[in-house]
């Protein structure tokens, strides 16, 4: 297993949004959000763009073929996340900017990598 948020480039935006879509639409759980934000790179102290799920405090980050679970205070701990560069997005909002923007994200902001 890779390390936690030790990669800033890898699969978080279309692993996290199939995650959700399924989720929401195959077993119908609600208050899941999908989240796009910044985190620091621990190797090199910079931040890049990252995504992620949360569901009530807990984080589920399904990056890389794991499946993390964290509360979300570790979670943004770790990651050193920017709270107020986080944006959330419900199910349905995930699959609106899916079609509108053919692709899995990032839809509303630029990170810097």
């Amino acid at each position: 297993m890779k390390p936690l948020l030790e990669i800033a480039t890898g699969d978080c935006y279309e692993a996290n949004g199939r995650a959700i879509t399924d989720k929401v639409y195959a077993n119908k759980e609600g208050g899941w959000k999908l989240c796009h934000g910044l985190a620091t790179l621990a190797t090199d102290g910079k931040p890049y763009g990252h995504c992620w799920l949360e569901y009530k405090d807990e984080v589920h980050d399904y990056s890389n073929g794991n499946h993390i679970t964290l509360p979300k205070i570790v979670y943004y701990a770790l990651g050193k996340i920017d709270k107020r560069s986080v944006l959330r997005y419900n199910g349905e909002e995930v699959v609106e900017k899916i079609l509108k923007h053919q692709h899995w994200g990032p839809w509303d902001y630029d990170p810097p990598r």
